[in-house]
């Protein structure tokens, strides 16, 4: 998938909100277990741009930075990330016709007094700790991918080692790249979803996190990564979430409930930030099969070799019997929403900060990388 002279892994993390403090546990067993031999090449969308942007400007060195990255998350609480708008002011603020950040149902500015403590930015909102783990080559690039409100366009802002050639010609359709100095806003556009958090202003044009990423292993691969980790936050499909079968019958399933609104809100949540990385990676994963098949005087480019790392356990499950008041007005409103007999929808866990569900996520995401340490060492080292 790239003819790249000097190749290179490359690190993938997707959205999730809460959910992505799997991938924090992931890369403090890649951290312990593999130390020379960490990713060179990191992007991000969703919560999963803000992990990529502390494990690669939040200290040092890989091991100061994982260690960092998982505090940032062990540490975690809700106040640490947003602020619930009241249910009256957000109808006050619709009412007025004029668009604003307040038309929001959270407010991040916890989110950003959160990461300029950790990430210490510049004046200019620069991050110095970043350049310099690029100015001494233990990475070759940053990509962090938004969307541009006003026009649907997907943007990817790439910091590099150096002044990346094609980088300003990367342009397809509605996507397109930009070589620039990634600043705290764009780590915080990448988290932006949209209605659930406000928009960040980047150079006159509002943005937020990338939802039209239809191709999300493409920013790697155009930066010369031939090797792909790409941690996931959706478990693999199984029949075992399928409805069970109601007991009275032995061919006919138990009727699903009507979904719930937070159900329906969940769906597309999955499909705006989840779906396109997962139908991604296996696109990569089939054409790579088919190139090594081939004999290899016909192959036409080196096939990248690809490891998608998803959890073993659907990550929404580990909320089981933790107390889901996420916070005050905002828990209200919640579980007004919410059909309590219709299980725990996505969108709830992507919002639910709170201490014992962030823990289980980083455990799962330790323990699933150990077992599967033969393949992520096996692209991590080629």
């Amino acid at each position: 998938m790239t003819d790249s002279p000097s190749p290179a892994s490359a690190l993938v993390l997707s959205g999730g909100g809460a959910r992505t403090a799997y991938q924090a546990g992931v890369l403090r067993f890649v951290t312990e277990a593999f130390p020379d031999a960490t990713p060179e090449t990191v992007t991000g969308v969703g919560m999963g741009g803000v992990n990529a942007a502390l494990w690669c400007g939040g200290g040092p060195s890989p091991e100061a930075a994982t260690e960092q990255l998982v505090r940032f998350w062990d540490e975690m609480t809700p106040s640490d990330v947003f602020e619930a708008r009241s249910i009256w002011d957000l109808v006050t603020q619709i009412m007025h016709r004029t668009p604003s950040e307040n038309q929001s149902l959270l407010d991040l500015t916890p989110l950003r007094r959160t990461l300029t403590r950790i990430l210490s930015p510049a004046d200019d909102g620069t991050l110095p700790r970043l350049a310099a783990q690029l100015d001494t080559r233990r990475l070759r690039a940053l990509a962090l991918t938004t969307s541009r409100y006003a026009t649907g366009e997907t943007v990817t802002w790439v910091q590099t080692e150096n002044a990346h050639p094609g980088i300003d010609d990367w342009e397809h359709g509605r996507r397109r790249a930009e070589a620039i100095d990634v600043t705290l806003d764009h780590v915080l556009a990448s988290a932006s979803l949209a209605l659930l958090f406000p928009a960040v202003q980047i150079g006159g044009a509002w943005h937020g996190a990338g939802v039209g990423m239809l191709h999300p292993l493409a920013p790697a691969v155009r930066l010369g990564a031939d090797r792909l980790l790409v941690v996931s936050t959706r478990p693999e499909a199984s029949r075992d979430n399928a409805p069970a079968t109601d007991a009275t019958t032995t061919d006919a399933p138990a009727p699903d409930p009507y979904p719930s609104p937070l159900q329906i809100a969940s769906l597309l949540s999955n499909t705006l930030l989840l779906d396109a990385p997962e139908q991604d990676a296996v696109t990569a994963e089939r054409i790579d099969d088919l190139v090594r098949h081939l004999p290899p005087d016909d192959r036409p480019l080196s096939p990248a070799d690809v490891c998608v790392l998803r959890p073993s356990t659907d990550l929404t499950a580990l909320a089981e019997g933790l107390d889901l008041d996420i916070r005050d007005r905002l828990g209200a409103t919640l579980r007004y929403l919410h059909a309590e007999d219709s299980g725990l929808p996505d969108l709830l866990s992507i919002l639910l900060y709170a201490p014992e569900f962030v823990r289980r996520c980083l455990l799962l995401g330790y323990t699933d990388a150990e077992t599967q340490a033969d393949r992520i060492e096996r692209v991590l080292t080629g």
